[in-house]
């Protein structure tokens, strides 16, 4: 009890503290013509809201917070100072002008356009955000990045790919996969066998107009991947070496001891001969439920230290206090333990006024969270392009995969 009050006390105290170092902050949004802007999001540190009707907001901040960040639909996120009295006056301006959306370049089937002729739906992944996430399929950094795209896990298992839909299932029976296209040419290959690394960006058509290049093909939708390639300058090498350790996110469940174990398997035996067919007595259906417990009609081991008939007392139903254990397997630390992941990729790019070269060299090294599971990959890329003249554009591209997959379920 004494514990109990104590924590009590001391969360009274914490809440009283961190209510004290807070304040208010007030103030109003507007566009660029003084209009109230509503619904847009008012941001300081961990604490947000959205703004009302007529542009005005409240919010919670920490004392030392210097500024708010405001952001809203077609509206460019800028961040404003907290003032020492008085309301803030946010005054957004718009995110995007005609003349940069004019130079925003969309991929699309048949080449590339300018952002403000594509009237279909796209989703573009690029590889700064892929950086971000240390997977070895691409599909798996595809969740929550592009919208109408629903990704799941595809097994876990390591080198595994993601299953991708867009835009929900468009067939019972037929198939939904999307169509994928490496560097303009559709790809019929293992999706696992593309290391991330290379990868420039990833775009997802996810409407018939974008897609009606590729007939039947594309309607699930595309994905249109686009490998690196050299940038003009000094020939640059770059080499990135990751490590890490992989767990599980959910938590094994919670199972009974040994102990508990034969105790429950003994209730169960008891009562199916008390209730069965054999119409045994209690007593008796007691007496045969601790002679059959380790017979191998219950259990085909006896992991104590006295005869199978006397684990577990008919009279009680609880463990033979003589009986000790011989040995207490745990099943999650025979089958899991914390895995490592190694990836290096080294690369050696360049580019002149008419060429462009890139040559990447990866190996990655998954181990899984289970037993004698893993991924391994060698792969070598090559990009080399030329305009040889104002007519004519050549080039080689050259990429091979080795990959060995280990998977206990399949032997």
């Amino acid at each position: 009890m004494r514990k109990i009050t104590t924590f009590l006390m001391f969360f009274l105290f914490s809440v009283a503290q961190v209510w004290a170092q807070n304040r208010t902050v007030t103030g109003k949004v507007t566009d660029e013509k003084g209009a109230a802007v509503a619904g847009a999001t008012v941001k300081a540190g961990s604490k947000g809201t959205s703004t009302g009707a007529d542009g005005s907001f409240s919010i919670s901040v920490p004392a030392n917070a210097k500024s708010v960040t405001v952001s809203g639909i077609g509206l460019a996120t800028q961040s404003f100072t907290i003032p020492a009295t008085g309301s803030i006056v946010a005054s957004m301006s718009a995110a995007m002008s005609g003349q940069s959306l004019d130079e925003v370049v969309v991929q699309v089937p048949y080449g590339t356009m300018k952002k403000t002729a594509f009237t279909g739906a796209e989703g573009t992944v690029t590889s700064k955000q892929l950086e971000k996430q240390q997977v070895s399929s691409f599909t798996k950094a595809l969740e929550g990045l592009i919208a109408g795209v629903s990704t799941t896990n595809g097994g876990g298992g390591p080198g595994t790919n993601a299953a991708v839909l867009i835009r929900g299932v468009g067939s019972i029976n037929g198939n939904i996969n999307p169509l994928y296209v490496l560097n303009g040419v559709p790809y019929d290959g293992s999706i696992s066998s593309l290391d991330p690394n290379d990868i420039e960006t990833v775009t997802v058509l996810k409407d018939a107009a974008s897609a009606a290049l590729y007939g039947a093909r594309g309607s699930n939708g595309v994905i249109m991947i686009t490998t690196k390639r050299g940038k003009k300058g000094k020939a640059q090498i770059n080499v990135r070496a990751t490590q890490g350790f992989i767990s599980r996110g959910i938590p094994e469940y919670d199972r009974v001891k040994s102990k508990d174990y034969y105790e429950m398997m003994w209730e169960a035996t008891r009562n199916s001969n008390f209730y069965g067919p054999a119409q045994m007595s209690m007593t008796a259906a007691g007496a045969a439920a601790s002679n059959d417990l380790t017979t191998g009609n219950v259990l085909v081991y006896n992991a104590y230290n006295v005869p199978g008939n006397q684990v577990v007392n008919p009279a009680t139903g609880k463990i033979n206090p003589a009986a000790s254990l011989l040995w207490e397997d745990s099943w999650e630390q025979a089958l899991f333990s914390t895995a490592q992941r190694k990836n290096i990729t080294t690369s050696i790019a360049g580019a002149s006024d008419k060429s462009d070269y890139l040559l990447s060299i990866g190996y990655l090294d998954e181990d899984g969270i289970m037993l004698k599971t893993g991924f391994k990959r060698y792969n070598m890329r090559l990009n080399v392009n030329t305009q040889a003249n104002d007519w004519l554009k050549a080039g080689l591209n050259v990429d091979g995969t080795y990959a060995n997959r280990q998977n206990s379920i399949n032997g």
